[in-house]
């Protein structure tokens, strides 16, 4: 991954600190009932933390890199464990 560790956490703690487990688990449930994909989950939850994008981009990173660090924070499989 492209991305620092301190960008990464930032991010993680950002996005985590938006929606408690439950709620990430019944949204990823309304997702694919409506068909949408886990792409659009993963960035409809990036924008809801409200983390500055231009932070990353000034950083070097693209939308592939940050996608990549999204994956790693809400990995799918765990939202359908439940």
């Amino acid at each position: 991954m492209k991305m620092s560790p301190m960008h990464f956490e930032a991010l993680r703690v950002a996005i985590l600190a938006r929606y408690t487990a439950a709620d990430r688990v019944a949204m990823w449930s309304r997702y694919v009932a409506r068909g949408l994909s886990a792409t659009r989950f993963r960035w409809d939850m990036f924008w809801a933390s409200g983390y500055q994008i231009q932070k990353l981009y000034d950083a070097g990173l693209n939308d592939l890199h940050i996608d990549t660090a999204l994956r790693d924070i809400l990995p799918i499989r765990d939202l359908e464990k439940v």
